[in-house]
């Protein structure tokens, strides 16, 4: 019974179909790989709590994300990103997503919000805004990445 499974710092550049398999698992952290997409596998992890994605090369995070029920924690922070799906709003257990780093171009914090208003819980919305604010100058001024690291 695997309930946790760490594969950070792997070099890895897909993640194999067959993850679906573990259908107890909790925890899964692929922080600091190649990872480019997401398989549509991911979304059928039933138990999946923590999901770790954070500095890889993901440039779009697929719909089968909202399939996810007991998601609690999403890093996506240092990666590709620049918008979100909408089925984000069906994490409704979400408490924590980290998006930070991202060349995010579209209003973040609002669709964040709009969506998946538990997700935002206790976290510094201020923090979120300032993010929206950089992406657009980002996206004006053809800068790749948010700058700021000083907020988690």
């Amino acid at each position: 019974l695997v309930v946790h499974l760490d594969l950070t710092q792997n070099d890895l550049c897909t993640i194999p179909p067959g993850i679906t398999v573990l259908q107890d698992l909790k925890g899964l952290f692929l922080a600091k790989n190649k990872l480019e997409a997401l398989p549509p596998e991911m979304g059928y992890l039933p138990s999946l709590e923590v999901l770790r994605l954070e500095r890889n090369k993901i440039f779009e995070v697929p719909y089968h994300i909202g399939y996810l029920p007991e998601l609690r924690t999403l890093h996506l922070e240092s990666n590709r990103l620049t918008s979100l799906p909408p089925e984000i709003a069906l994490l409704t257990k979400l408490d924590s997503i980290h998006l930070y780093g991202n060349p995010l171009i579209t209003p973040t914090a609002s669709r964040v919000g709009d969506a998946a208003p538990s997700a935002l819980g206790d976290a510094p919305l201020n923090s979120y805004i300032q993010d929206e604010r950089e992406a657009d100058h980002c996206f004006k001024t053809n800068r790749a990445a948010l700058a700021r690291t000083d907020h988690d």
